[in-house]
């Protein structure tokens, strides 16, 4: 069981393969155990709970009740999971590949998206050309106080963009959709590169809030914008993993597109999909060639 707590409505992007979330209240004849804190900050510096405790304890014991509630991580151990003694003839028999599949099994195996947004969706990408047009996406994770240097970014990523289009030689013209957390960015970088560059996300969708950050909004933030920036998040994350080709940057300042490009890859096969990581240079994923 996964409960969304920020902010409700998640039913109206996913729905999971094996579970009925309309009968969620028969859950509540069940006994439930208290909350098991694996995964919290608290719980990794209060008790030692790392990557070498998910690779040794017993799952099958740890967990005693017949329903439990655990406390989601902030940090991805699935690595140290399939490493686990107990855990890996499991994987094995689910077909697990403990090299690539992390997140993207997790979400393979739990989630599909609703028929009526998958739709949505696909409209949009139709609206965009495709699959007559390549669909590239460009994603940018700006910080909402730092917008100036967020813009800065954007110049590096269209030249990118446009180096990687050259470089692939593409059939036609590729589609190139700003997939950005900010919405002044997107505002700025519409007025700069409208001629090159599709807009087919309302920038105006996330009512009074600029930084667009699904996960840590702040307790009081009103209902309305925590939908609204529910809902962008949901659409950019689906262009991003039905994009061809996607620009973005590693590490920290690119998780989101670090997390959909991984599920994209999963989903698609090799050598159907292309990336290009953002730095000093553009150069290919995984590929290290510099695009000149």
């Amino acid at each position: 069981m996964i409960d969304w707590q920020d902010p409700p409505g998640l039913d109206q992007y996913l729905e999971p393969k094996s579970f009925n979330w309309a009968a969620v209240s028969k859950m509540d004849n069940l006994k439930r155990g208290p909350v098991r804190d694996i995964g919290s900050w608290r719980s990794a510096k209060e008790s030692s709970i790392s990557s070498q405790w998910y690779m040794s304890t017993n799952f099958s014991t740890y967990f005693t009740n017949e329903v439990e509630i655990v406390q989601g991580h902030r940090y991805d151990f699935t690595y140290a999971v399939l490493r686990n003694p107990e855990l890996m003839p499991k994987a094995f028999e689910l077909g697990v590949d403990r090299i690539k599949c992390r997140i993207c099994c997790a979400f393979h195996m739990l989630f599909r998206m609703t028929e009526k947004f998958e739709t949505q969706m696909n409209e949009l990408l139709t609206s965009l050309g495709a699959p007559q047009k390549t669909v590239g996406a460009i994603q940018i994770r700006a910080k909402s106080h730092n917008v100036q240097e967020a813009v800065k970014y954007v110049d590096a990523f269209i030249k990118c963009a446009g180096k990687a289009g050259k470089g692939l030689k593409m059939p036609g013209k590729i589609s190139w959709v700003p997939i950005f957390n900010n919405r002044l960015v997107v505002h700025i970088v519409h007025k700069k590169y409208g001629d090159k560059l599709k807009i087919p996300i309302n920038i105006d969708t996330a009512t009074r809030t600029v930084h667009t950050h699904l996960g840590n909004l702040p307790v009081d933030t009103e209902l309305e914008v925590a939908k609204a920036v529910q809902e962008r998040t949901f659409k950019e994350f689906f262009l991003t993993i039905n994009s061809t080709v996607l620009i973005r940057k590693k590490g920290y300042e690119g998780s989101f597109g670090n997390i959909a490009d991984a599920i994209r890859r999963f989903y698609h096969e090799l050598g159907s999909v292309h990336t290009f990581l953002v730095g000093n240079t553009c150069s290919k994923f995984p590929d290290t060639y510099k695009i000149e």
